[in-house]
C-alpha cells in the first residue's frame, strides 16, 4: 500500500505513514502550503497534533518534520506518544533556509552572511500560522513556543519579541 502525501489526517504504522479521516481524537493532520502569499518567507506544511476534546494549551514548535516520524532523523521527537490531555501540538516544517530563519542576527562566519531572518520567522508564525490554528481549532488559553538547538534559539527570540502572545517558552 502507500499513503496519499496529500491526506490532511494522517498517522504511523509499523510500515510507516498511513493516511486517516480526518475527526478522530489524538490524531495528527496537517495543512500544505501555509503562508503562501502572506509574508516574505517561503510557505510550508504545518502538522497538528489534535487532543481529544477542545484544547486547552497549544505548543509552537520549529523543525515539525521532526517530531511525529518515527522515521525521522535520530528517531524523530514521537510528541504524539507524549501529549497530555488538552494539549495540542503544532508544529512547523523548516526549509533550507533553516540556518537563517532561526537566527534573528546576521553573522558572516568565513562564507558570507547568514543568519538574519528571524524576525521574519517570527512574523510568519504571527501572521499565517498562529491564525490558521485559531480559526480551524479555536483560541486556547494557554500558548506556548518551543524548540531545541537553533528551534530553542527563535523560540527564545520569539518570545522576547513578543511576551504578550506567549505563556511560556521552551528552549
Amino acid at each position: 500500500y502507500q499513503a496519499d502525501p496529500w491526506s490532511r489526517a494522517y498517522a504511523y504504522d509499523d510500515f510507516g505513514e498511513i493516511s486517516e479521516t480526518a475527526g478522530a481524537p489524538n490524531q495528527l493532520q496537517r495543512f500544505f502550503g501555509v503562508g503562501e502569499g502572506l509574508t516574505s518567507l517561503e510557505p510550508r506544511v504545518v502538522r497538528v497534533f489534535v487532543p481529544e476534546g477542545a484544547p486547552t494549551h497549544v505548543l509552537y514548535l520549529h523543525d515539525g518534520q521532526n517530531l511525529f516520524d518515527p522515521n525521522a532523523i535520530w528517531g524523530g521527537w514521537q510528541l504524539a506518544a507524549q501529549a497530555a490531555p488538552g494539549l495540542m501540538f503544532v508544529a512547523i516544517d523548516n526549509t533550507a533556509q533553516r540556518m537563517d530563519e532561526y537566527t534573528q542576527v546576521a553573522d558572516d562566519i568565513g562564507n558570507g552572511a547568514i543568519g538574519g531572518l528571524g524576525d521574519q520567522y517570527a512574523d510568519y508564525l504571527e501572521a499565517a500560522v498562529r491564525p490558521l490554528i485559531d480559526e480551524v481549532y479555536g483560541e486556547a488559553p494557554v500558548v506556548g513556543v518551543m524548540g531545541s538547538s537553533r528551534g530553542g534559539l527563535i523560540s527564545l527570540h520569539i518570545g522576547e519579541r513578543n511576551p504578550a502572545g506567549y505563556d511560556f517558552v521552551g528552549s
